[in-house]
């Protein structure tokens, strides 16, 4: 008995990944350094309206870093580096403050 392999929506998409030049058309001329820092935080929550959990909520901060360089005539290099810290927690059950 011979069974047909079946040709999934993930290796056809790698398929086509795959087909796309490798080399970008045109190279950074110069030198580029980026650093970002971003912060969000939730207001916390108010007792009324949580029934189980904690009323601290989410933080969440993000670094990152990217440096892009022109490596010879026709190849550049880039590096990048991102850090992101969660803290926080999410209430078992709220209620709207009108109904509680």
């Amino acid at each position: 008995m011979t069974s047909k392999a079946q040709i999934g929506p993930l290796a056809i998409l790698s398929a086509a990944a795959l087909s796309l030049p490798a080399f970008s058309a045109s190279q950074p001329t110069e030198r580029v350094v980026s650093v970002n820092t971003s912060v969000y935080q939730e207001g916390d929550a108010k007792a009324a309206e949580v029934v189980f959990g904690d009323l601290q909520r989410f933080r969440v901060k993000t670094n990152q870093f990217n440096l892009s360089a022109p490596i010879g005539r026709d190849w550049s290099m880039s590096l990048g580096y991102d850090n992101e810290a969660m803290s926080g927690a999410s209430p078992w059950g709220t209620v709207a403050a009108e109904r509680w």
